[in-house]
C-alpha cells in the first residue's frame, strides 16, 4: 500500500532518492538506445555484420522495441516505488536484474555494443539499493 504523499517526501530515505535517479537515468538511456536501434539503417548494420546482416537486423531492431519497452516499463514503475509501494518495488527490482543480465550477454555475443554496459550497472545497483536495511525500514512502514 502506497505511503501518504504528505510525510514519505519528508521521511524518504536518501538511499531510496538515488536509486530513483538511478532508475530515472537508466530508464532514459535505455528508450534512446532502443529508438536508435530501431532507426539504424539496414546499411550501417550489413557493414558492422558482414555475412549475417539480414539476420542481424531483425535481431538489433527487436533488441530495441524490447529496450524501449523495457524503459517506458522501469518509467512507469520508478514513482511508485519511489513513494513506497513494496509490490513495485519488488516488480521493479524484478525487472531491473533480469533486464541488466539480458544486456550484459547481448554485449558479449555482439549484438549491442558494449557502450551500454554501464547501463545494466544502473540498473543492479538501483536494485540492490531499494533494499538495503534503510530501504527495507521505509518500506515496511
Amino acid at each position: 500500500m502506497p505511503m501518504s504523499s504528505g510525510s514519505n517526501a519528508v521521511d524518504r530515505p536518501l538511499i531510496v532518492r538515488i536509486a530513483f535517479w538511478l532508475w530515472c537515468g537508466s530508464a532514459v538511456l535505455l528508450v534512446l538506445f532502443g529508438m536508435l536501434y530501431l532507426t539504424m539503417s539496414a546499411d550501417t548494420i550489413r557493414e558492422a555484420a558482414g555475412d549475417n546482416a539480414g539476420s542481424l537486423t531483425v535481431l538489433v531492431r527487436g533488441w530495441g522495441a524490447i529496450s524501449l519497452a523495457v524503459g517506458a516499463a522501469i518509467a512507469f514503475l520508478v514513482r511508485p516505488v519511489r513513494d513506497g509501494d513494496p509490490r513495485f518495488r519488488r516488480t521493479l527490482m524484478v525487472l531491473s536484474v533480469v533486464f541488466g543480465f539480458l544486456q550484459i550477454f547481448a554485449s558479449l555475443v555482439g549484438l549491442v555494443p558494449q557502450l551500454v554496459f554501464p547501463i545494466s550497472m544502473l540498473l543492479f545497483v538501483a536494485a540492490v539499493m531499494v533494499y538495503r536495511p534503510a530501504a527495507g525500514d521505509w518500506y515496511a512502514s
